[in-house]
């Protein structure tokens, strides 16, 4: 057998092998997908959001990047208690925190948030948070709740 012949069985292999490897992945992929999706099962529908018929959905990009970012953890569904306290930096402002975590200088006037809100003359009180986001975010939210 010459050479060239032996080069274009093992290419034509390669490309078989490739594309059964595909197959697999995407048809892995696709169910993984649906398990992220009843994983904590949750009324957030994301595919009408974007509309998949539009904006197919890359199965495999949206389970690597998950595998990738969280591995094998499961979100909870429980709530966090948080507390608050007032700003060391902004007279008025309230910062909260997941209750029970007391790192950092001593706080004054630390109060559960449900406690908070339980008092708020408001029927349904704006509450306005930043979740470890850098000092951009904190200006942004300061100045939506002092325009």
């Amino acid at each position: 057998m010459e050479g060239w012949a032996l080069f274009l069985i093992i290419l034509a292999g390669l490309l078989v092998l490739s594309y059964a490897v595909s197959f697999l992945f995407k048809s892995w992929a696709k169910s993984a997908y649906k398990e992220l999706l009843q994983n904590p099962t949750t009324s957030c529908d994301i595919d009408a959001f974007v509309n998949p018929e539009v904006n197919p959905v890359n199965y495999g990009k949206v389970v690597m990047a998950h595998k990738l970012r969280l591995g094998s953890r499961v979100p909870s569904t429980d709530p966090i208690p948080l507390e608050t306290h007032e700003s060391t930096h902004v007279p008025g402002l309230l910062v909260t925190r997941k209750t029970g975590t007391s790192s950092g200088p001593a706080f004054r006037n630390v109060t559960s948030l449900d406690e908070i809100l339980s008092k708020s003359s408001k029927k349904t009180p704006v509450v306005v948070a930043t979740i470890r986001m850098g000092f951009g975010h904190h200006r942004i939210a300061y100045s939506t709740c002092s325009g």
